[in-house]
């Protein structure tokens, strides 16, 4: 007898609907549909739902406090979509509340409640209280709310608070190491930043990117070219575009030419897209490094440009002395003139 072969169970109509939603209107007939025929008592169809009006770009915060206001017994997923959404929406004040209602009801917070309460803490004092709740509730453990109570810290310059939750932490992984490492550096503090990154027991492309841009916004230039000269030599680790850019703006600042030409051709070899933020840093490294014709290379070749693109492109080639070149450049700007070549 053969065996039946079982795939995933496929997701109701109505859930696929709601996925499929691009705009408030259609979410409002979808909810009208759900009443009329009895599908708003499952809790599962009535959470994504709420959970769209209050996260997705397409969706009404104002409809989703309508929904959540009718659910008799909201659970802890509902509670969480309308935190995050009052974080989307500045609102942290309300989040905190509906939170402390949370906890009278009996609805046992998990690590996305806490991860979404760091971020609404608008005092250090108030931060201290959420992490007495990590504490007492066990969540310590959870990787992404340890990297959020470390990265909330460190934004409030209390970074010795923000290490000593990175010492206790029960369970830390590379997302922990990165946000002490970004942390550090967002306060000053680089060599303390490049000693943890040399004790990292594995990187990433996100941590070697932190440690580079942190080296950058820092002003230590040679510092983040000579990180990159090391680690280009990785065979496991991806060059991702972050990474690239963040290099790109220490090669302008020092005019290493030769590792700023190296990325340009990793990129054309790798296949990655003059998007605006790679591309607009490649016109700056080029018109700095006085190779102003591998700069209108580049900006010809990028589909998209926007005002920091023309604005890199325009001071490279007055910076180079080809004024009237800017100048003519400028007035085809504003004239609307984007598709013609330099």
């Amino acid at each position: 007898m053969s065996k039946l072969l079982v795939g995933p169970k496929p997701s109701p109509p109505i859930i696929v609907l709601i996925e499929i939603c691009r705009s408030q209107n259609e979410l409002k007939q979808i909810h009208a549909h759900t009443i009329t025929n009895g599908l708003s008592h499952f809790s599962y169809i009535t959470s994504k739902l709420l959970a769209f009006s209050a996260l997705s770009p397409h969706g009404s915060f104002h409809h989703a406090e309508a929904i959540f206001n009718r659910i008799p017994k909201p659970n802890v997923f509902d509670f969480n979509s309308m935190l995050m959404g009052f974080i989307q929406n500045s609102q942290p004040e309300k989040g905190l509340l509906l939170f402390s209602k949370m906890l009278r009801l009996g609805v046992e917070p998990n690590a996305r409640t806490f991860t979404a309460l760091v971020q609404s803490c608008v005092s250090l004092s108030l931060l201290d209280q959420i992490y007495g709740l990590v504490i007492r509730f066990g969540r310590t453990s959870d990787v992404y709310v340890t990297s959020s109570v470390i990265s909330m810290y460190s934004r409030y310059k209390s970074v010795d608070l923000a290490r000593r939750v990175f010492d206790e932490s029960l369970s830390k992984n590379v997302v922990c190491w990165t946000s002490l490492i970004t942390g550090y550096c967002s306060n000053g503090l680089v060599v303390e930043a490049r000693d943890l990154f040399d004790s990292m027991p594995e990187r990433n492309d996100v941590s070697c990117s932190a440690m580079i841009s942190g080296y950058v916004k820092n002003d230590c230039f040679n510092e983040a070219v000579e990180l990159f000269y090391e680690l280009k030599s990785c065979d496991h680790l991806k060059l991702n575009a972050s990474l690239l850019v963040s290099v790109l703006n220490a090669c302008a600042a020092i005019g290493a030419f030769k590792e700023g030409k190296w990325i340009h051709d990793y990129v054309d070899e790798n296949g990655f897209e003059y998007d605006l933020e790679l591309g607009t840093t490649l016109i700056d490294f080029y018109a700095k490094c006085g190779c102003i014709e591998d700069a209108c290379e580049v900006f010809g070749k990028m589909p998209c440009k926007d005002v920091m693109t023309w604005s890199a492109m325009i001071v490279g080639l007055a910076m180079n002395g080809m004024n009237d070149k800017g100048l003519e450049l400028f007035m085809r700007w504003k004239g609307g003139d984007s598709d013609q070549m330099l």
